[in-house]
Parts: structure tokens; sequence; C-alpha cells
């Protein structure tokens, strides 16, 4: 090979580092008059190939600095050629020679090529001056310059020229100086911003001490007035006893003689103590009123035919006296194999006659001996008693009938033993219980403890059959179910393969066996198990796991190296996918056989289906099924507050891998983060709910399923993970802690300026109530930009129209009034027309609030684009709710979420205490955006005229395209409709039932199945109770 060329051409990776060194390398083997070509330089202006327009070491500013090389002899400074170059060495990590640089004669430049010339050094420098003039003489002072050579003058002064580093290099060094600086006023902000906080906790805990010093103060003059007070009510006490005990003795002087004692074993003997015969219980008599027929069948026992949907029963008692308020107990002895009573009820007539307000919904419990009971609650006397045994068409024989009242120590005993037997299984899961009522008792003492108690009676928490009986009658497949199962599957013309998807680390023999085999038992054979272990440390797993690789070729492993925790072991795992979709599935849970298979018919019916994900429940140590979670259909907003898809979770697998997997630092919490990320890249109408239990969530120690609070970690990965979620998704709120919960909450920022809402609230007299909600908001309310708007339906009582002429002088108050006959729509729409507000805000006259930021959290949510109604959370006077969202369907119609529950109760899986998206919210509290209210022609002034009209708004905002939220965070009290009273009149009740008869026809789908209520809870209660 020669040594020498006449021309070199570069025109290979165009990365600048390559050039650079290319030039380094080839430049001196290049002869004496040859060139250097550097093709397609306009790359050096491009990221992706080491450069851009001003990166001051790409190879276009490297060539450029080859101008300076050239001139050389004229820098004034005794400085090499290759320290001009030392940055460029020292980023590309290349030498320059001396010699070579000085023989660059020439740097020429044209479009995205640069032309280096080479010639002998001693051409390269200027040659000897020739001074000599042909016209006129030269100058004589430049005369003695002829024949001489130009020379630099000394620039060892000139601060440009004294630099000891290349300008690139001080870039280098001010940029990171520059990130330097930056970090330590990031600090520095940080440490003001606490020192700041400091500050006003400080000034905070010096104006709570002076307030403090001044009620002490006070105190102490109030205490000198008791302890006086006290010393005169010692006095009065003392002659009171002196007073009881001269009665006392003249008591024991009666009571001894002959003639009383004989009197009190009479009166023993002919007369019970009052109420004796409520508490030992009345042998009631079924009259049957409507749709039934009866055949006696002997020794008190009569078979009963339904036949209609409205079979009705009256209850007569002995003597026909009101039964008092209190809790009673209604046993009937049926067939121990009914199930005929699971959907009874019970009407009472306080006065007024049967009506659906005073309707109680039975849960009839068995002893598998013949006799059901339920216990129910008499807020008012009862005059007659209606019993509805069911809804629907069936045989029943009925025999005895007792009413029994129950003492509030058998009440609550009943109660604790209800809830006691459920723990019976094992000496742990009693201690926990045990645990958890001594907790209660110390927080919220007796009344806290007996609170507790009625919730759990509430939602169906007491008797361990009440789960087995539901699993008994809808979650036991028969041999013809699996056989339906497997015939839709052999209709199918391409059966998905699914992968099961389970990392493992030194999984319990046992429990590995029963995951493995839970997987092996599927009724839908077209599947892989993909297993990573990793790197258990207990032997007994490579050993089971190589054995069922053995066993079932469907089964794929890889034994990980070293131990990564989950996120590494998912990924590694997702390495042995080839299927269409993947299937989760932890090392020690359970699938249910026909989990799978469920799964390919769902993507069969919507092709389009990104996730899928169904409901689950809990299995314990002794494999008993408990604690089951019945979901709703994809709720964006609970999402956000808990990742309660969970079990069973299925994706498309192209959409895991589009994400990158699982994330490791987000373990506990890894697969939220993946369904974080998962969600932000598919529509949400792709994520498809399966409303069976396909999954048993095993309950062992260190688990989630056993105790939430267990994995504190996972529980700030989780938030960490929604932080990134809400900074990509460019959401503008805050992921929180929610407080009193172990999930989140999103914090909505309000716009700037504050938009104007327009609170409307209709009224009729009843001044204290108003007067009660117009102060409380105006007081409480930290919301600025608001009006209010009094829709006067004719009211006529003095004290009420002067509080309107006080109203009328209010700033941001205006009183309206409708004199045209009650109709709750009707004048909220006039309302509308004359609000001023981009937002309306719906308020009854008997609201209360209660969070001075209510006004603020509903905004929030009310100003994003695609959200419609929002509603709060209401509370009775006694702090039991009224109103945690409206679910469709309840009643036949729609009723209120855990209605009665205590204030601080969490509700069903929490939903009492996380934002969550619903179907409707009551407008006692509603806000809603202007434009959207007028885009679904508001409330419905002609079929809705009092009941029903905000549901039906609700459902057409949702049908619009738009998301209701329900907000835990704004709360209110309300006190339900007082100054309308009772619908007993007959023109009333008539209206009512054609408002339910327009509901039914025009939200038939939706009350058949609202979106954001399981089908698998009762339609019949407002507890979210097994149906």
């Amino acid at each position: 090979m020669s040594e020498k060329y006449d021309i070199i051409i570069d025109d290979g990776s165009h990365l600048s580092s390559d050039i650079i060194r290319s030039f380094a390398r080839y430049f001196p083997h290049l002869s004496e008059g040859g060139i250097y070509i550097a093709e397609d330089l306009h790359c050096s202006y491009w990221q992706e190939f080491e450069g851009g327009l001003y990166d001051p070491l790409s190879s276009m500013s490297f060539f450029k600095r080859l101008l300076d090389v050239v001139n050389h002899e004229h820098w004034g400074l005794d400085r090499r050629r290759v320290d001009a170059l030392a940055t460029f060495a020292d980023r590309h990590q290349v030498a320059f020679n001396e010699a070579s640089l000085a023989s660059v004669h020439s740097v020429e430049f044209l479009n995205s090529l640069c032309i280096v010339t080479k010639l002998p050094i001693p051409e390269n420098v200027l040659g000897a001056r020739s001074v000599h003039g042909r016209v006129a003489l030269a100058d004589e002072g430049m005369v003695a310059l002829d024949e001489t050579r130009s020379k630099a003058t000394d620039q060892t002064r000139n601060q440009w020229s004294l630099r000891t580093t290349t300008m690139e290099a001080e870039i280098e060094t001010n940029r990171a100086l520059v990130v330097s600086q930056e970090a330590r006023i990031e600090a520095y902000s940080g440490e003001i911003a606490a020192l700041t906080v400091e500050r006003e906790h400080l000034r905070a805990a010096t104006q709570a001490l002076e307030l403090a010093h001044t009620n002490l103060a006070a105190k102490d003059q109030d205490i000198a007035a008791l302890q006086r007070e006290l010393q005169e009510r010692e006095h009065k006490l003392q002659e009171r006893h002196r007073q009881m005990a001269v009665l006392n003795r003249e008591i024991e002087l009666v009571h001894s003689s002959r003639t009383w004692r004989y009197r009190s074993v009479w009166k023993r003997l002919v007369s019970p103590p009052a109420n004796a015969i409520l508490y030992a219980g009345r042998t009631a008599t079924l009259n049957a009123l409507h749709h039934l027929e009866g055949v006696p069948l002997g020794k008190g026992a009569t078979e009963w035919t339904i036949t209609g949907d409205d079979p009705q029963f009256e209850l007569l008692w002995p003597g026909s006296q009101p039964l008092l308020p209190g809790h009673y107990r209604l046993s009937v002895h049926v067939p121990a194999e009914t199930d005929a009573l699971t959907d009874a009820r019970l009407y009472v007539d306080s006065g007024r006659g049967y009506n659906e307000i005073e309707r109680i919904d039975l849960r009839f419990l068995s002893n598998g001996k013949g006799l059901a009971a339920a216990t129910f609650l008499l807020n008012v006397a009862a005059s007659n008693l209606r019993f509805d045994p069911s809804d629907r068409a069936a045989q029943i024989t009925i025999g005895r009938v007792r009413v029994r009242r129950l003492g509030r120590v058998e009440y609550y005993a009943r109660l604790i033993a209800g809830l006691a037997s459920r723990h019976l299984t094992s000496p742990r899961s009693l201690g926990r219980f045990a645990a958890r009522a001594v907790k209660i008792l110390r927080q919220g003492g007796l009344r806290g403890f007996a609170a507790t108690l009625r919730s759990a009676e509430a939602r169906g928490a007491l008797g361990g059959a009440t789960y087995e009986g539901w699993i008994a009658l809808n979650d036991t497949p028969t041999e013809h179910d699996v056989a339906d199962l497997r015939r839709r599957l052999a209709l199918l013309e391409k059966p998905p393969l699914i992968s099961v998807l389970m990392p493992v680390y030194n999984t319990p023999e046992k429990l590995l066996r029963e995951a493995i085999e839970s997987v092996r038992a599927q009724v839908y054979e077209n599947w892989e198990l993909c297993i990573a272990d990793d790197c258990s440390t207990e032997p007994h797993v490579k050993r089971v796991l190589s054995e069922y690789t053995k066993r079932d070729p469907r089964i794929k492993i890889v034994f990980r190296d070293k131990n990564g925790h989950i996120s590494h072991a998912s990924n590694s795992a997702l390495e042995l996918v080839t299927g269409e979709w993947v299937a989760l599935l932890d090392h020690d849970d359970l699938l249910r056989p026909h989990a799978l298979a469920e799964i390919v018919l769902e993507v069969d019916r919507h092709p389009d289906a990104e996730l899928i994900y169904s409901d689950e429940d809990k299995i314990d140590a002794e494999g008993r099924r408990y604690d089951p979670c019945f979901k709703p259909d994809f709720s964006r907003e609970l999402f956000r507050s808990q990742n309660y898809l969970n079990h069973l979770t299925v994706h498309r697998a192209e959409n895991i891998r589009a994400v990158g997997g699982w994330r490791p630092g987000f373990e506990g919490s890894q697969d939220y983060d993946l369904n974080l990320r998962v969600f932000e890249r598919i529509a949400p109408e792709r994520i498809r709910h399966i409303p069976k239990v396909l999954y048993h969530w095993r309950a062992v120690e260190g688990s989630t399923a056993l105790d939430g609070s267990q994995k504190n970690y996972a529980y700030m990965a989780g938030l960490r993970a929604l932080e990134e979620h809400v900074e990509r998704m460019d959401i503008p709120a805050k992921a929180e802690e929610a407080p009193g919960t172990p999930f989140y909450r999103l914090r909505f920022f309000v716009p700037e300026p504050q938009p104007l809402v327009s609170l409307i609230i209709p009224t009729r007299d009843k001044v204290e109530l108003l007067r009660n909600c117009v102060e409380s908001i105006r007081e409480k309310t930290t919301y600025g930009n608001y009006e209010i708007l009094v829709a006067d339906n004719g009211s006529v009582e003095e004290e009420t129209l002067a509080y309107f002429s006080e109203l009328k002088k209010t700033k941001n108050v205006r009183v309206l009034r409708y004199d045209k006959p009650f109709n709750y729509s009707a004048i909220n729409n006039f309302a509308v027309g004359k609000a001023k507000g981009s937002i309306i805000g719906l308020v009854n006259n008997d609201i209360e609030v209660i969070s001075p930021d209510w006004l603020t959290e509903m905004v929030s949510w009310a100003v994003q684009p695609d959200v419609g109604c929002v509603g709060a959370k209401l509370y009775y006077a006694d702090d039991t709710i009224q109103h945690g969202g409206v679910i469709v369907g309840l009643g036949g119609t729609a009723g209120h979420s855990h209605k009665n529950f205590p204030r601080d109760h969490p509700g069903y899986f929490y939903r009492l205490k996380v934002l969550q998206n619903l179907s409707a919210v009551t407008a006692a509290c509603l806000l809603i955006r202007k434009g959207v209210f007028e885009e679904v022609g508001g409330l419905n002034e002609i079929d809705l005229t009092v009941a029903f009209n905000d549901v039906d708004l609700c459902l057409k905002v949702g049908e619009a395209g738009y998301s209701n939220v329900w907000t835990p965070y704004a709360e209110l009290y309300h006190l339900e409709s007082v100054s309308r009273g009772f619908e007993d009149a007959p023109e009333k009740v008539a209206r009512f039932s054609s408002e339910i008869a327009y509901m039914q026809r025009r939200w038939k789908e939706i009350i058949e199945r609202d979106p954001f209520y399981s089908p698998n809870l009762t339609k019949g209660r407002e507890d979210f109770s097994l149906g």
C-alpha cells in the first residue's frame, strides 16, 4: 500500500468525531500539492451526526479553526498550532502533528464540501516584501523594509490572545458553571421556601400562643365562677341528701309492711311489664292483598302462588297496637332451600298510607333449618305493615310469621356476633377483627363503634353466608355452563393466543403449584404461561418450574441470573411472550377456570378492545372466598384515584412493548404505572370491563390483598406514577395523597381570572332555611367570583318577603320572581336565562356549606372541557350520607349511593372517599357550564316537573359526550326538601308515577345497566350490598 496519496476523499460515516479523526490520521499521508476533500459536511449541522449550527466542536467548526492554523505566523504569540486544536483533540480523543498542520496551505469551503490543500512548509508563509515606486518615490521609511519579511507584532498583552484555553473549552466550562449555579439557585430557593414556611408557622404559632394566653385568662375567670357555683351546688346537694335519707327511712317502713308485700306479689302475677309483648314477639297473620293465591297445607303453613309482579301481604297482629320506633326482627318459617325472599320489602303505614318513601328493603338470612329472619328499623310508629315477598313469579310456602322488637343490647350483640362469625375460620383472622374493634372503640367511642356496626349491617357484611350464598346462586358454573363456553369458543374463527405472564420469587411450593394449575385448568386452551424466576433462593422453585416445563410445552420459563425485583422480572417474562394478549397473574394467586374463555369471548364481541379487566375477590389460607370487588365500567377519575382495574388485567402485547414494559423503581405499583402509560395511548372506550369474578387474590402475610397499609412503598410509588402521568399528559392539576385513604387525589387548578359562577336557589317561604343557606355560602365560601340568584316561586310570608328586601341590597345577590305553579325544571331554566355566569350552580334552599373550598373544588372540575355535571358530597343534619352520587336503576329508577352511611365511612371500596365518574349527581348541589346546560336543552319542564329532572339532565349530558364527576372534597349539609313535605296527595302520587314511567321509557338501557355500578350489586337498596 502506498504511503502517499495525491487526493484523499472522506465520504465515511459523516459523524463529526469520525471526520476529525480521519483528517488527523490521513492528512499526513497526503502528497505535497495534494488535496484533502471532506464531503457531506452539511451533516455537521445535525444533532444525529454530533453537530449543530453553533456546536463549537462539530466538524464544520474544526475546519473553520484550520483557518487559524493557516495564519499561525500572524498570531503574535509563542504558541504551537496544535494548541489551537487542543479542545478538538480532547473531545474526540485524537492527536494532531505539528509539522503536518504547518503544511496546510489553504482551506476552501464549497456547499457541503471542504477542500484542504497541502504544500511544503516554506510555501505556506508570506515571502519577502518588495517596496518600489514607479510613479512616485517610495516613502523613505518604507524603503528600509525592502526584502524583509512580515513580522507579527507582540500580542502578549492582548486579552483575546492570552487565553490559556480555547473558546470551545471555555464554553464547556461555562456551561458546567451555569448548571452548577442553577443547582445552587434551586437549592437556595428551596431553603428560602422552607424558611418562608417556617416563618409563617412561627408567626401562626405566635398568634396561637397569644390567643391561648388570652383564652387562658378568660378561662381562669370562668373557672373561678364555676368553683363558686360548685360550692353553692354542693351545699344544696348536701341538703337534698339529708332530705333523701329521711324519705328512704319512710319508704323502708312502708315496704316492710305486710300489706305492701302482698300487693307487690299480686301485681307481678297479673300485670306483665310494659312492652313485654313487644319484646317477646307477636305472631302475625298474613292477609293476601294482591297477586297472591294460597293453598293451606296444614300445621299453619300455606303454599302461596305469586300471580303478578306486585304481590302484597298485610301483616296483622293481636291487639293491632302501633309498633313503636325501634329495631325489630321479622322471622318467617319457610323451606330451608327456598330463595324466594331475596327481594322482599316492607312498607310502613305511619298514618299517611303506604308509600315508597317509607319502604324498607329486607335482607333475610336463613339458618338452614327452615327459619329466615330479617332485622329492620322503624324510625316512626307503624300502625300497619305491608309485606311484599318478591317481585317475580314463584311459589313459596310460608309457615308461622313473627314480629319481635329487639332491645338495644340484643340488637348490637347480634351485630357483633354476625361480624365475629366471619372471622372464626382462623385465630389470626379473629385476632385482626378484635384488634380493629378495639381501635374503633378507642377512636370513636361507643357511638363510633355502634355506627360502624350499623354500616356493616347495611352493606351486608354480617354473617359468613352472604357472599357464600351469592356464590352458590350466581357464581358456580355448572357442567352445562362449561359446555356452553366450549361451544361458543369452538365458533371463533381466529382464537387468539393468550400469554399469561407470571414473575416468580421464592413462592411457597403449594401456592406456586396452585397458581400454575389454575392456568392449566383453563377451559380455553390456546394459552402460554410465561414465567420469569427472579433468581429465587428457595431450591424448590427451580425444581417445580423445571418439572412443569417438561409436563406442558405451553409453559415457558426464564431463570434470571440476578434478582432485580418484580419490574425486571416482568420484563424478562415479556421477552418470552408470543401471544397477542398478555394476562397478568401474581405468583401466588389463582385464575378462575373460565377466566381466559371470558376474555377471548369479550375480544370477539369487541375486536377493537385494547385493555380488559374483570371483577375479583380474595381467598384465604383455607381456600375460602370473601371480600368480592365488583367494579364499575371504566371510570377515568376513579382510575386516577386508585388502580381499581387491578386483577384480572389483560393488555394487548403491542401496547406493553410500545410503552417500554414495566419501569424499575415503581415496585409495588408497577402495574398501576404500566396501566397509566398504556391508558395515555388508547381511547377510553377501548377499555372493556367483564363484570364477573375471574381472579382470586391470595390473602397472605405481606400481601396488599390482606391489608393495603402493609406496603407503604407501593403507595408512594403509585403517587409518583400518577404525578408523572399528570406531567406527561400536561394536565392542569396536582397529584396528591387523598386524605384518610390509601389512594390519590387530583387537585385541578382554577383558571385566572376566576370564571363567574351563578348559584341558583329556588325557594318558596321557609325563610329560616333560605337564610341559613345564603349566609353559609356568603360567610364560608372562599371562592371569590360568584353571584346568587334566589328564584322565588310565590312566597307570601312577611318574614320571607322582608328577607328578600334585604337580599336585594346585598352585593352579587339577585331575587328573581317566578309566579307560576311549582315546576322545579321551569324555575331553574328561567333563572339560567337570567344568569351572568359562564358556570351554573343548581343549589337547593336547604343546603348548608361545610368545606369552605367547596366551590373552588367544583369549579376546578366544571371548567374541564370534557366534563359536564359536577356533584358534591352531601350529609343529613345527623352527619349521615345523603348523597354520594346517583346510581341509575336503584329502586327501578334511580337512588343515592351509600345513603344513611356514617359521615366518615369509606364506602364500598372507598367509593365515598375518592373522585369518580358517575352517570348522575343530584341537583341539590350541581355545577355545569352554561354552554353545556343549554346544549342539552336544560331541565325537562314537560315530563319531569319535580322528580328525576336532575338525573335526566346528567344522562343527557353523558349522551352528548361529556363525563359527570362526583367529588368528596366539596362537602355540604342537605336537609332534603324540607320545604316540600311528603308526596302523599293523590295528584302528587300520580305525577310521581308518570315521572317514573317517563324515565323508564327514555332511559331504559341505562336503568337496566348503569355503567358505573356493578350488575352484581343490589338494585333494591342504596348500600352497595350484594344483589
